[in-house]
Formats: C-alpha cells, sequence, structure tokens
C-alpha cells in the first residue's frame, strides 16, 4: 500500500463524488482511478499505482523490421538448398556405396577360390595323365590293357581305347573325339593324327 499525506490530494466537491486528483508529477486521474479518502488520508492500492503508471509513462515498444525478415527467410532458404551437402544427409548413398564395394569384394574373393579349385583340379588331373602315361610308356604287346586318361573336368575319357592294337583301328573321326578330350590338334592326315594320339598317351615302342 502507498500512501499520501493530505496536502498532496484537493477534492473539488465534498461528499461521495469526488474531484479529480492530482499527485506529484503523475498528472491528472480519472474518476475511475480516484482513491477513496478517510479522515483526510488518501490509501492507494497496487492497481491505482499501475494505472497511474499507464498514463504517466509513454509506450515506446520496437517495431518489426520486414525488409530484415525477409532477408532473413531468403538467407535460411538459400542454406537449406546446401543441406544434401552434408556428409551425415549423403549417409544413405554413402552407405550403399559401401555395400557395392563388398559384394564386388566377395565376388572377386569368390573369383579367386574358383580360380584356386580350378588349378587344383588343373594339376589333380595333370597328375593322374602323368601317371597314366608312365603305366603306358611300358606297355610292349598291342593286347596290353591301357590306361585310360582324364579330360578338362576331371573325369575318366570315355571310348577310351582299350589296346594299342584298338588305336590302330580307329578312323578319322575317332581319333578327333580323344584329341579333342586331351585339348590336341585335330589337323593333319588320319596317320598323323593316330600318332599324335598314341604318343601324347604315352605309347612309344608300339
Amino acid at each position: 500500500m502507498i500512501m499520501t499525506s493530505p496536502d498532496s490530494v484537493s477534492p473539488r466537491k465534498k461528499g461521495n463524488t469526488a474531484g479529480a486528483l492530482k499527485t506529484k508529477g503523475l498528472g491528472l486521474l480519472s474518476p475511475l482511478q480516484q482513491p477513496r479518502s478517510t479522515n483526510s488520508t488518501v490509501y492507494f492500492t497496487s492497481i491505482h499505482y499501475v494505472l497511474l503508471l499507464q498514463h504517466s509513462i509513454p509506450l515506446a515498444m520496437a517495431q518489426p523490421n520486414f525488409q530484415n525478415l525477409s532477408a532473413a527467410f531468403a538467407t535460411a532458404s538459400n542454406e537449406i538448398a546446401l543441406l544434401p551437402n552434408l556428409p551425415v544427409v549423403n549417409l544413405a548413398e554413402q552407405i550403399q556405396q559401401i555395400h557395392q564395394m563388398l559384394q564386388e569384394m566377395q565376388q572377386g574373393l569368390q573369383n579367386l577360390q574358383q580360380g584356386q579349385q580350378q588349378i587344383r583340379q588343373d594339376i589333380l588331373r595333370s597328375d593322374r595323365n602323368n601317371f597314366a602315361r608312365l603305366i603306358n610308356s611300358s606297355v610292349t604287346r598291342a593286347d596290353t590293357p591301357l590306361e585310360p586318361l582324364y579330360d578338362l573336368g576331371g573325369q575318366l575319357i570315355q571310348n577310351f581305347p582299350q589296346t594299342s592294337e584298338e588305336i590302330k583301328t580307329l578312323n578319322g573321326a575317332m581319333i578327333d573325339t580323344l584329341l579333342n578330350s586331351l585339348t590336341l590338334p585335330t589337323n593333319g592326315a588320319v596317320d598323323t593324327r593316330r600318332k599324335r594320339l598314341m604318343k601324347h598317351i604315352g605309347l612309344i615302342t608300339v
């Protein structure tokens, strides 16, 4: 509560109707703002004090600058357009590239494993054929059984002649089939191709 002295209040009329009041440095009060007085003492409530301040202090609030606001929105729009350039935004694309690289590496590893498997098969086939040639090189009779050789797939060559005598009875087409299974050329006369076959399988003296 704020209390003023009787000298600071001078009512125009006595009785229930109070006149306009003046306070030091605060200007005139409207009838609704006039405080009630008792025994020549005027009591001001906090509401009266706020109303007095509203009349005595002018409002001076800052106003928005729409040009600055427009420029700020334009700047924000330009910066938002650059967001896709951020590494975090491109994370999904980078992950996809990593997955693709991993798949390529796995494919390369698989190809390498297949190549190693093929090399092992080739070595095994070569060893088996060398062993068969060694056995066939010891054949001295036309009716001695021959050791068959293996094709590129690691399988025994089908219709391989059982003896050197049988080789002498093969026609050109049969000889070419055997030569193809052994990845040998098929050019030349039939006798030339026959000798090529016999030499490759290890036959020497027969």
